[in-house]
């Protein structure tokens, strides 16, 4: 019967324990088996231990501070928006002043309320959890509502505060539409760098 040529992988620290690697060849003879020896420990084909952060970790640890900043104040203005059309619709949706039946479009003005809050949650986790997919779809939502919002206010005229149609949707442009474009677009950037 020959000799079983079976491989077996020994792991060793890189000090030679048994005094000299010659005595692996008597080994491998009374054992019938081939001997590897692996002497820095680790598994063959397993990479090394790199505590380096990653790139993933890097490109997420870059969030940039004023992304940061006004996701913060996007978040704080949804809960608190939210907060008012579930439980004081009245004091919101002020431009109604002569309406009087806020009981019977409740579910209307609460869903509402629902949505703002909503978004201002999602945008508190996109920003603890800082991915770059996050960030880009939290503000992408934002985007959009804002310019339906927009649409809305300027084709009825509600929520205008009072204000000219054109000075509204200047303010909304510059203080919502355009930053919020930019996260949008760090983020898909970072988000396309990682699959790279």
């Amino acid at each position: 019967m020959g000799r079983m040529n079976t491989i077996v992988l020994i792991h060793v620290p890189e000090i030679d324990l048994l005094g000299s690697a010659s005595v692996y060849p008597a080994f491998e003879y009374l054992l019938g088996m081939n001997i590897e020896i692996d002497t820095d420990g680790q598994k063959s084909g397993e990479k090394p231990m790199n505590n380096n952060p990653t790139s993933t970790q890097k490109i997420s640890n870059s969030l940039p501070s004023w992304v940061f900043c006004y996701g913060c104040f996007l978040a704080i203005l949804g809960i608190v928006a939210g907060l008012l059309g579930i439980t004081s619709p009245t004091k919101f949706f002020s431009d109604f002043p002569n309406f009087t039946q806020w009981g019977e479009i409740s579910y209307i003005t609460a869903s509402w309320g629902v949505r703002s809050l909503t978004m201002g949650v999602a945008m508190l986790i996109a920003l603890w959890v800082k991915m770059p997919s996050a960030i880009g779809v939290v503000f992408s939502m934002r985007f959009l509502t804002e310019i339906g919002d927009l649409l809305n206010t300027l084709a009825t005229g509600h929520g205008s505060m009072g204000l000219p149609l054109g000075v509204v949707a200047i303010v909304w442009v510059v203080v919502f539409l355009i930053p919020e474009a930019l996260a949008v677009r760090w983020g898909i950037a970072k988000m396309r760098a990682l699959k790279r």
